[in-house]
């Protein structure tokens, strides 16, 4: 998925774990068989060449991930939409017109050039499968990193401490830190890649220049709705966030240079350090 994934775990005894280890690696692999954009062969590429016309047949495993995926869209009407995002590049057909049927397994899309873009949800989704398997094979304890966005299984001193870095290209400055407890984290921010998240209601990038960080209970779910957040910006994010019980926290850059730390109601308890 073009990034690196780290696992540190805790499990019955050292081969267990690392056997638990080395199958959280394998259904990672087995996400990026099924979602990439950027292989050919892989279920979501195959099912965007098709296009319109007759519904895609599609695995019962991507099915789930593109209805969770969706399900986000509508929660955000659309601030996040998998329609849209670093490979496309601008909106194409809108979430909307993409039907994904329960009961054949299929997707459709409703009108010509549709494709899906897995930028926004991939990520969060081969965290959730690795924790499957990690607390399938008696992991009690592990934290996950992949390329920034932290998954925790249980919680502890080391394993559930994340911290924030300050949302400036090149910059390692801690803003804040905070503890999470069986959680995923995920950051969304333009630091690195200026205009990479696109604001799927105007085809071009999303205007906010700080960053914004989504707790939630699973992976996909973080990696959407911070996306979702960055593209709705401090005031319509948080109201969002607050609506429906969402833990994020803005940095907000100042004109006169810093950030100011906004939490929604229920983001966790965090120390920041001075600007």
């Amino acid at each position: 998925m073009g990034t690196v994934l780290e696992i540190d775990a805790i499990g019955p005894d050292a081969s267990a774990t690392e056997q638990a280890v080395d199958a959280a690696f394998r259904a990672v692999e087995d996400v990026d068989r099924r979602l990439s954009n950027f292989r050919s062969d892989s279920e979501l590429s195959r099912a965007n060449a098709a296009g319109a016309g007759e519904p895609f047949a599609l695995s019962p495993a991507t099915w789930r991930s593109l209805s969770r995926a969706f399900g986000v869209a509508r929660e955000t009407d659309g601030a996040f939409d998998p329609t849209v995002g670093v490979v496309t590049g601008v909106p194409t057909i809108g979430w909307e017109r993409v039907t994904l049927d329960s009961a054949s397994c299929t997707l459709a899309f409703e009108v010509p050039g549709g494709a899906i873009d897995s930028g926004g949800f991939g990520k969060g989704e081969a965290l959730d499968r690795a924790i499957v398997e990690l607390r399938r094979r008696g992991v009690v304890a592990a934290r996950l990193n992949f390329g920034g966005q932290i998954s925790v299984v249980g919680g502890g001193f080391e394993i559930g401490k994340v911290s924030i870095a300050e949302p400036r290209a090149g910059s390692r400055r801690e803003l804040c830190a905070f503890r999470v407890e069986d959680a995923s984290v995920s950051t969304s921010g333009v630091s690195e890649k200026p205009g990479h998240i696109v604001d799927p209601r105007t085809g071009k990038a999303a205007l906010f220049t700080g960053s914004v960080t989504v707790v939630a209970d699973n992976g996909l779910r973080a990696d959407a709705l911070s996306t979702a957040l960055f593209v709705l910006g401090p005031e319509a994010g948080l109201e969002l966030a607050d609506r429906n019980s969402v833990a994020a926290l803005f940095a907000i850059p100042r004109p006169a240079g810093g950030f100011d730390l906004v939490p929604s109601d229920c983001f966790p308890q965090f120390t920041a350090n001075p600007s």
